[in-house]
């Protein structure tokens, strides 16, 4: 079964990089639920998951 990735993450925080905000380096495509993962919308924090996908883009650039 396949889900609709219809929502854009943006791997660094636009808080912190503002300028990533079009990057496609920085940007993966998630359905909701995935993207919900990323996040802690309780504290707006990313989650351990969030984190791994920062680390993860660090190593590429």
């Amino acid at each position: 079964m396949s889900v609709a990735a219809n929502n854009v993450h943006h791997v660094i925080p636009l808080d912190q990089r503002p300028d990533f905000k079009f990057s496609s380096d920085n940007l993966i495509s998630l359905c909701g639920n995935c993207h919900d993962k990323m996040h802690d919308r309780i504290n707006n924090k990313l989650t351990k998951l969030g984190v791994e996908w920062v680390k993860r883009m660090n190593r590429i650039k």
